[in-house]
């Protein structure tokens, strides 16, 4: 419980952490939208499927890779709410309904589906499970 709880912290510090960076980044250079096309030139080529999370180190790669995915899933997230709804606010419910129960990615996916009314199940097969 204590690793799972550290992960889950360690994954919100992130998401704020990048969040924070991108919002620095259009404010020096007086962008004030953030489209989709940032976030796909971004992204485009990254397959987070390669990175191993049994390895006792990882590369740095993959921790940025994975912070362009989380900011990128928080836009999707907020441009199909109308900015009503924010990753931040999902993982806090989901962390909370899911505390003391085993869960999967695919459980991550189920609950962001139903929170978002929306289906990520495509965004996963192609960010995180294809190579």
């Amino acid at each position: 419980e204590a690793i799972a709880s550290w992960n889950d912290y360690k994954l919100v510090i992130k998401l704020r952490l990048a969040i924070y960076i991108i919002k620095n980044y259009f404010k020096k250079r007086n962008i004030n939208i953030i489209t989709n096309d940032f976030y796909i030139k971004k992204i485009s080529n990254i397959r987070l499927v390669n990175n191993n999370s049994y390895q006792r180190q990882s590369n740095k790669k993959s921790y940025v890779q994975g912070r362009y995915i989380l900011s990128y899933l928080d836009f999707l997230i907020k441009n199909t709410s109308n900015n009503e709804k924010n990753l931040l606010t999902f993982i806090k419910k989901f962390y909370i309904k899911r505390q003391f129960s085993q869960v999967t990615t695919q459980t991550f996916i189920n609950d962001l589906n139903e929170y978002t009314n929306k289906n990520f199940n495509s965004f996963f097969k192609k960010f995180v499970y294809e190579i």
